[in-house]
């Protein structure tokens, strides 16, 4: 297995950098957002129940064509737009377009 750090790990780590939410923990956003975490940040995804209930069961399995290949447990995702949104600093918005809406929405409101 090898794992990857970043020179932003290190400053997320050691500075205390900003509070990420990954609004929508689908493919995209909980590979990014695992990557982001694997780097040290502070990050809290917003996702659907049954992948809330799997990532809490089985963590997150991150692989890549370079040879990634990694588990990362204790991850804070929830599905309560409160929980996973109310200040975040940066909100990445991981959804599909016909959601986009909907998400903006409940972003707005948190």
């Amino acid at each position: 297995m090898r794992k990857r750090r970043s020179c932003a790990g290190v400053w997320a780590a050691e500075v205390g950098g900003p509070r990420i939410a990954i609004a929508g923990a689908g493919s995209i956003g909980c590979f990014v957002g695992g990557l982001l975490v694997d780097a040290g940040h502070d990050v809290r995804f917003l996702g659907r129940a049954r992948v809330c209930a799997d990532m809490a069961r089985h963590g997150l399995h991150l692989t890549d064509y370079d040879g990634l290949d990694q588990t990362l447990t204790g991850l804070r995702i929830s599905e309560d737009p409160g929980a996973s949104l109310a200040g975040a600093d940066l909100v990445l918005v991981a959804v599909k377009s016909r959601d986009t809406d909907p998400m903006a929405r409940l972003i707005r409101d948190h």
